[in-house]
């Protein structure tokens, strides 16, 4: 039987809900039958339909090879940003393990939000040598500021929360020696908080004084979160006047109170009393990592 679908697929592009969203649902509900029509659509329609087929594709719960081969081709090459960004992580979730080889190629992507995608993507995927160190770099120097601490989010996924000493490791050293690599000289002091904060989310506290220095009103307040989170997990009695003095922060005070009651339940000296002594806003529960 042969299926003309060609008027759902040129619906796609509609920026009138009423039309493109039934169009849609027909074609994701005819599953593996629109596959061959969708695939040729990709190869003729504007961004809007293209990206729209990608998302029909990944609503699925399985692909075949030629479905598989070409989100992978999409991923890497499709001109436009939007379309790469969503077909990067309908590939991982299509494709699994065999993904990896395309999503390590975009961390290299030019548009921040195709690389964004990408390291999402690598979590529990990215665990060879060489792919560590990329996230590492983007993790080090990535722009805007969200993609690098995304970077670092999911380096720390990837050492099984911390328990994985082999890729601790492996992350430790690739860290360090990216953080000895020339760097322009406006991105030298972030490259330096950045590299000790990663450090930090893995455990290593040698470089808890740039952390502290995170946490300063000159900082991205983002950033200052994942400092503040970062000491209270390691910090010790030295950083116990600073956090307390955060707490009457306005952006970051209920990050510093929890701090505080993170090292309070370490047996930080004074840091219960800090805490106690807190008369501001404060989290009912402890705050997730960053």
């Amino acid at each position: 039987m042969c299926l003309d679908v060609t008027a759902d697929i040129r619906a796609l592009g509609s920026d009138d809900a009423f039309v493109w969203e039934p169009a849609s649902d027909r074609l994701a509900a005819l599953g593996p039958a629109a596959w061959p029509a969708l695939l040729r659509a990709l190869d003729r329609e504007g961004p809007a339909v293209r990206e729209a087929i990608v998302g029909i594709l990944a609503s699925g719960t399985e692909a075949d090879d030629a479905v598989r081969e070409r989100l992978a081709r999409v991923a890497r090459r499709d001109p436009e940003p939007d379309v790469r960004a969503v077909a990067v992580p309908a590939l991982r979730k299509l494709a699994g393990a065999a993904s990896r080889d395309v999503v390590v190629a975009v961390l290299d992507d030019p548009s921040p939000a195709v690389r964004r995608k990408a390291i999402t993507a690598c979590t529990g995927l990215c665990t060879d040598e060489a792919a560590l160190a990329r996230l590492v770099a983007l993790a080090l120097g990535d722009e805007p500021l969200s993609n690098a601490l995304q970077a670092k989010r999911v380096l720390w996924s990837l050492t099984a929360d911390g328990s994985d000493a082999a890729v601790v490791a492996k992350v430790r050293a690739a860290s360090i020696a990216a953080a000895r690599d020339a760097a322009p000289a406006g991105a030298a002091e972030r490259r330096t908080l950045l590299a000790a904060l990663l450090l930090a989310e893995i455990g290593d506290d040698a470089r808890l004084a740039d952390v502290a220095r995170a946490t300063g009103t000159d900082q991205p307040v983002e950033l200052r979160g994942h400092a503040i989170h970062a000491l209270g997990r390691l910090g010790g009695a030295e950083h116990v006047a600073l956090l307390a003095g955060l707490q009457q922060d306005a952006a970051v005070g209920i990050y510093a109170h929890d701090a505080l009651r993170r090292m309070a339940a370490r047996g930080i000296p004074a840091a219960g009393e800090a805490a106690a002594r807190h008369t501001g806003p404060r989290a009912p529960q402890p705050l997730p990592r960053p």
